[in-house]
């Protein structure tokens, strides 16, 4: 994606011994960077989850991973997802991981990891709150405040689609769910809901996208307050009682 729509420098072939080239534009990549990831939650007493995570990964994010994972030792692969799963949540512990199509670049790259996760979990004395969002939650607004003169920039667009199923603890069932949220702005869209499954379990599904342009920096309150939103929606607790 670094050289979508880049300049570059032809070589033609050389006659009588004459080296000739021209300035040409390099095709501009539109397909998105994928990332789906299903999680299922299993809160505890102590405030801590179990999380089974099956991630899937397609295009760019795909070839990511894998210049990171493909030439590693196996000791070294381990320690570089156990940095991936902290970056993604802060405090998350890597249990168990399998890795599969690593070499297979025709396929999707599959992650199957067993995670202890802090700080989704709120026990109360009759309830139970649980975090909707697990890997891919936007925990503060990432964009500033003060005047901007740079221009935003999606230069490798994305979709980011997360569904976790959260299992009621003992002797609980679900509550009410949540408000859902739909916000947008002219970089990309998220929706986020919640809904129970039955009484024993809630699922909640994140899809955000974005799709590659660049934006003048007049857009900036109209892209702080989509962020605003998505740091909203992905704080939402689901409740069992």
């Amino acid at each position: 994606w670094q050289d979508s729509g880049a300049e570059a420098l032809l070589i033609k072939d050389p006659k009588n011994g004459i080296v000739t080239g021209e300035m040409v534009t390099l095709p501009t990549k539109s397909e998105l960077s994928v990332s789906r990831y299903k999680s299922s939650v299993k809160p505890r007493r102590d405030g801590k989850a179990d999380v089974d995570v099956e991630a899937e990964f397609l295009g760019e994010d795909a070839a990511d991973l894998r210049a990171e994972l493909v030439p590693a030792a196996e000791s070294a692969r381990k320690e570089y997802l156990e940095s991936w799963v902290a970056g993604k949540r802060n405090g998350a512990f890597l249990r168990t991981y399998v890795i599969e199509n690593l070499e297979d670049i025709e396929k999707p790259l599959l992650l199957k990891l067993g995670l202890e996760i802090p700080g989704l979990v709120t026990n109360a004395d009759d309830v139970v709150l649980v975090r909707g969002c697990v890997l891919t939650c936007t925990d503060s607004n990432p964009i500033s405040r003060g005047p901007r003169q740079y221009p935003f920039y999606v230069d490798r667009g994305w979709s980011r689609e997360e569904t976790v199923t959260i299992q009621a603890p003992r002797e609980m069932k679900a509550a009410q769910a949540p408000p859902a949220f739909s916000t947008k702005s002219v970089i990309g869209n998220l929706v986020f809901t919640c809904m129970p499954q039955g009484d024993e379990a809630f699922k909640c599904l994140r899809v955000f996208v974005a799709r590659r342009n660049r934006w003048p920096a007049s857009e900036q309150a109209n892209i702080r307050a989509m962020f605003d939103k998505i740091v909203e929606a992905d704080r939402t607790t689901v409740a069992f009682q």
